[in-house]
């Protein structure tokens, strides 16, 4: 009974782990694009939306130049299509109440003769039912197609929805056809979207933001349930040709959770240790017998 009640505890500090770096054989890709959807648990959530592909990046159909942070053989990508419009691709994850450091590396790109909002996201989903944010992706100037920025639609503590909020001024100017790691830490102990940070894969600088009144929907007394998965997305509302390269895309529990979970571990160790002992009685083993009546 009480090797039950330890492995409970052991369940209660379990949080899901999610690292895909596309490369095979766990993923099959090519130079023009090998469809996403149905492999390893991705899937295209909306009907009528333009399936993601897996590319290599040796002679890849995208233009897509060669991520410089570990990018492999293979990455991910969208284009907006004519018709179907949006690109979009989703994967289910096991969220749960931690804090979470959520990374990917994004490439952006305009395949058309011009382009329209919106570029692209990344986003809690289902979005209209459970828990959500979201960051977005836009063109600074879509006659262009030169250069875009980074925003977020989240909500208040009190749960009042905040458009298009802008980081700073790193956030902006991105160039085309180059490699960024976006990282964003969220609570769903909090509820809060605590901080974000993007880099520049060619150059190595980082600049992080850790604002004080980003929350997720439901602000700091939410009701709704845990989502149950995340999204990506290329847009472009009728204009075909705005383009997303993914690659490394992770979500691990943030550091200071691990630590609580080593020491979770560490103590039931001990506790089996004890029970083990011939005889042996502890404080510990007395509460446990208490509450298992």
């Amino acid at each position: 009974m009480r090797r039950t009640v330890a492995m409970s505890g052991l369940a209660f500090f379990a949080v899901s782990v999610q690292a895909i770096d596309f490369e095979a054989p766990k993923y099959v890709g090519s130079a023009s694009g090998t469809v996403l959807t149905g492999q390893n648990g991705w899937y295209n959530p909306i009907g009528g939306s333009a399936d993601w592909d897996v590319f290599t990046y040796a002679g890849n159909s995208m233009g897509i130049v060669a991520n410089p942070a570990g990018g492999g053989d293979q990455f991910a990508g969208g284009v907006a299509e004519e018709g179907p419009g949006f690109a979009r691709a989703q994967k289910d994850f096991a969220w749960s109440y931690h804090e979470f450091v959520v990374s990917y590396d994004v490439n952006h790109r305009s395949l058309g003769q011009f382009a329209e909002q919106n570029l692209g996201s990344w986003s809690l989903q289902p979005s209209t039912t459970n828990i959500a944010g979201q960051d977005l992706h836009r063109w600074d100037d879509p006659f262009t197609a030169q250069t875009w920025h980074l925003v977020f639609n989240l909500y208040n503590a009190a749960g009042t929805f905040l458009i298009e909020q802008l980081p700073g001024p790193a956030w902006m100017g991105l160039l085309t056809n180059h490699w960024y790691r976006i990282e964003h830490t969220i609570s769903f102990v909090t509820n809060r979207w605590s901080q974000t940070s993007i880099t520049d894969l060619h150059t190595g600088t980082t600049n992080t933001f850790m604002p004080t009144n980003w929350y997720m929907s439901g602000g700091s007394t939410p009701t709704l349930r845990l989502p149950t998965a995340s999204r990506f997305f290329a847009g472009g509302s009728g204009s075909p040709g705005n383009a997303f390269a993914l690659d490394n895309f992770t979500i691990v529990p943030e550091p200071n959770t691990i630590l609580v979970i080593g020491a979770a571990l560490s103590l039931l160790t001990v506790r089996r240790r004890v029970l083990r002992a011939p005889g042996a009685r502890s404080k510990i083993d007395v509460i446990e017998d208490r509450r298992i009546q």
